[in-house]
């Protein structure tokens, strides 16, 4: 899953949030250093990641997909995903996708001492543009594909992976709206086991 997935599933703590949101900018299993809430956050961001890329219905997404974007398949689809979940947002939270954005942004800015470096970077830009919201479009998520492109010097193909989102809406759409269940009661039951 990518960023919006992972804020939306610790949404109701902040601590927690912040932590499942850096999951990806955090290395290494030493996370003494920060607060206890904000290290189950990054662990469950672990933990999410691979629950979601060893299911059999990311699978499916990955064997309809692949052909067109080798190795880097999986981070096509976890921002097809994430726009997925933005498009239909009031499905899933009560609180407007634009209210939820603008919360984990002030959230962040909460958190500054312990963001690093590169989250520090990227999260004005991320406010700025407010990519959150912008996932919700088809044109949007074309947009982070694009920036995703680039930053790999355009080795990762996927400049053109709106082609196939467009070409596999609803096949995705479905895939999606499978798994996203599977995944909420997956986070649940880490919760309860943490207890």
């Amino acid at each position: 899953m990518n960023f919006l997935a992972h804020i939306y599933l610790s949404r109701h703590d902040e601590e927690e949030m912040v932590g499942n949101f850096l999951g990806d900018f955090v290395k290494g299993r030493n996370l003494d250093h920060y607060p206890p809430k904000l290290s189950a956050g990054i662990r469950l961001h672990r933990l999410i990641d691979v629950f979601t890329d060893t299911h059999p219905i990311f699978e499916e997404s990955k064997q309809l997909l692949k052909p067109y974007f080798k190795r880097y398949t999986p981070v096509v689809i976890d921002m097809f995903y994430d726009h997925f979940l933005a498009a239909n947002w009031s499905d899933y939270c009560e609180e407007s996708l634009e209210q939820e954005s603008l919360h984990f942004y002030d959230t962040m800015e909460k958190f500054d001492a312990y963001l690093p470096e590169r989250v520090k970077y990227i999260l004005p830009y991320m406010k700025a543009d407010n990519w959150l919201l912008s996932y919700a479009t088809v044109e949007g998520i074309g947009q982070a594909l694009q920036g995703i492109n680039r930053r790999t010097g355009g080795k990762a193909g996927i400049g053109e992976a709106i082609v196939q989102l467009t070409a596999h809406y609803e096949e995705l759409k479905e895939h999606f709206q499978r798994f996203f269940p599977l995944l909420q009661e997956y986070v649940q039951e880490v919760r309860s086991q943490n207890k």
